[in-house]
């Protein structure tokens, strides 16, 4: 067998999605050297590049979690990072339509908004909703005018220039296939295109390969297994429509029926979709229905009864990588460092799911302090 030819460098940062990217952006601005590699030939291919563009509010997710720390403030660096770099994106406010006993659930997230910062909710009743959406059936809304759409391949595009930019090294068509763990450096095996070897040396090593970090974790000798959660691909499809809908507003139900793929959104070009719906699968399975399933146009009528249905067309799918399984909610992101686990020099990033696009930014700079922090043995990194 050839030999490994043999690298070095401060951070490897292994996958090129969106929050890979902005990870190796903050640290070589911040001045390490970094090398990204990222299994795929093209950056942000899988979940970065297929969801549904929406820039959150954050106001949808539990007091204490990751998810409600990082979403708000990357929101607000989002914008900014897109107005700088003319990224396209625009302010879409969304609606959340509830009837019968939903209509709580809408009041108890209007509370959680505010307690996470976000202050500009506003509840709709029947009356105030049908003056602002004729079309749309419900008891009641919860609106936020704060939400957004972004071009998600626009913005992975300028997270790689501007990491470039910046100094990171990154790497297309470079697969890690494990590593060995501990001691001052860490080695990563990294098989290219053309199926040479190299064997990457890193005082730090962040795992952010999304669908892949699990089973990357598992392949680093060294690493304790137990420290390995298991994550669950929810595969979600969308469905586009022909021509345009009676609605200015993104519309996202709760429950069952967001779950079904009742959600409405549309891209910076206008194209309109409904979806995603949610379904468990066992590997990435980005094959789609011939047509759009049942259950998810009876959730599309819960709250637009005057659905053309023939007006839909199964479009793309993309798969989330969750921390919980069926029937569970999504719960929260894990950034597990050497406080967690109690390996030096090494970040994993398990069940970066939404709003991880929204929060690639505050993401990153989470990590950055992490690796900036001294080390549990007292070592400045």
């Amino acid at each position: 067998m050839a030999q490994a030819e043999r690298l070095e460098t401060d951070v490897a940062v292994i996958g090129g999605g969106a929050v890979g990217l902005a990870i190796a952006h903050q640290l070589a601005q911040d001045g390490a050297e970094v090398v990204l590699a990222e299994a795929n030939a093209h950056f942000g291919d899988e979940t970065s590049g297929r969801n549904n563009q929406v820039i959150h509010a954050g106001f949808l997710y539990p007091p204490g979690s990751l998810k409600a720390a990082l979403c708000k403030p990357g929101r607000d660096a989002l914008f900014a990072w897109c107005a700088d770099r003319g990224v396209p994106h625009r302010l879409a406010p969304k609606l959340i339509p509830a009837t019968g006993a939903g209509v709580a659930a809408l009041v108890a997230l209007q509370a959680q908004g505010a307690a996470a910062g976000v202050t500009d909710l506003d509840l709709l009743d029947r009356a105030a909703l049908a003056r602002l959406e004729p079309a749309m059936q419900a008891d009641a809304a919860l609106l936020s005018p704060s939400t957004g759409i972004v071009d998600a391949a626009a913005l992975v595009a300028s997270l790689r220039d501007a990491a470039e930019a910046a100094g990171a090294m990154l790497v297309p068509a470079a697969s890690a296939l494990g590593g060995e763990i501990g001691g001052a450096r860490h080695r990563v095996r990294i098989r290219s295109a053309d199926g040479s070897l190299a064997d990457l040396s890193c005082r730090w090593l962040i795992n952010a390969a999304g669908l892949g970090a699990a089973p990357l974790a598992r392949a680093l000798h060294g690493f304790p297994a137990a420290h390995v959660p298991p994550i669950h691909f929810a595969r979600g499809q969308f469905a586009a429509h022909r021509g345009q809908v009676p609605f200015r507003h993104l519309v996202v139900p709760l429950g069952a029926v967001l779950e079904a793929g009742g959600a409405l959104s549309f891209d910076p070009s206008g194209q309109v979709r409904f979806g995603p719906d949610t379904c468990f699968v066992a590997d990435r399975d980005y094959r789609l229905t011939d047509d759009v399933p049942a259950p998810q146009i009876d959730a599309i009528r819960q709250w637009w009864p005057g659905l053309d249905a023939s007006r839909l067309a199964p479009d793309f799918a993309g798969i989330r990588p969750r921390v919980t399984g069926p029937g569970q909610p999504p719960g929260d992101w894990r950034i597990d460092g050497p406080e967690a686990h109690g390996v030096p020099g090494l970040i994993h990033l398990f069940g970066i799911d939404t709003p991880g696009l929204t929060a690639c930014l505050t993401l990153a700079r989470h990590v950055a302090a992490c690796v900036l922090a001294p080390q549990p043995n007292g070592v400045p990194a």
